[in-house]
């Protein structure tokens, strides 16, 4: 089973294909494609609209993807599936005893 993870298009695009590359996982992107490869055989990425990744990732097209939280709200997505399949998590930089740059919230 592949991890299906949606990469925004237009102004975010690069800064999260860079956001990935210095997490390791290089995304290999073909400007007339909307799906991209990576290292890594068990990682597919699409490219959506930011303003869909939530729908698309509701909807189980997508196991991941990422987006503002406007876009979320705006969409109406379901923060906690009743069924208990999906969850709204969201990382940010912390400025706590272990320093700047950690996450926490995950």
């Amino acid at each position: 089973m592949k991890l299906r993870i949606g990469i925004p298009k237009g102004s975010l695009q690069e800064a999260t294909l860079q956001l990935f590359a210095r997490a390791g996982l290089r995304i290999y992107t073909n400007a007339r494609s909307y799906f991209a490869s990576t290292g890594d055989p068990e990682i597919e990425c699409m490219f959506i609209r930011a303003q869909e990744m939530a729908r698309y990732v509701e909807d189980g097209i997508l196991d991941a993807g990422l987006t503002g939280r406007d876009w979320v709200e705006e969409s109406e997505a379901t923060r906690g599936d009743p069924r208990g399949r999906s969850h709204l998590r969201q990382a940010k930089p912390w400025q706590g005893a272990l320093g700047a740059g950690r996450t926490r919230g995950l």
